[in-house]
């Protein structure tokens, strides 16, 4: 419990002509003081969400430049599997050739003289 004698001296102090602008001062402080602090949360707030809007900004514009990158191996990539398509098309095509080409020297009859004929001589000769 408060003492009775401090309520008597508040009440006479708060009760005095001259105490009243003092009060009046005082509550424009503790009003500005708390203006002032709801002011600086407020302007602190608005400086992180600015920030963060521009980190943000700035993840987005790091994604689009990581998939404009990608984009361009995977067209790298398309066009390397494109070449090496063609060129192993190529190269079956060669090889079915000379598959053929041995298959059609193993059907010639072989010379019983175990002598090379001047027709696969000239292959021979062609293959250096």
């Amino acid at each position: 419990m408060i003492p009775v004698k401090l309520l008597s001296w508040v009440w006479k102090f708060l009760s005095f002509g001259i105490t009243l602008p003092l009060w009046a001062f005082i509550g424009a402080y503790l009003y500005f003081q708390f203006a002032e602090a709801d002011a600086v949360k407020r302007a602190l707030s608005e400086l992180v969400a600015s920030a963060e809007l521009e980190a943000a900004r700035e993840r987005e514009r790091n994604l689009q430049i990581i998939i404009q990158e990608k984009n361009r191996r995977e067209a790298l990539l398309q066009g390397a599997n494109d070449q090496f398509r063609t060129r192993l098309t190529e190269a079956d095509q060669k090889f079915e050739g000379l598959s053929n080409e041995i298959d059609t020297l193993l059907a010639r009859p072989v010379n019983d003289a175990c002598v090379v004929d001047d027709a696969v001589l000239d292959l021979m000769h062609n293959a250096e």
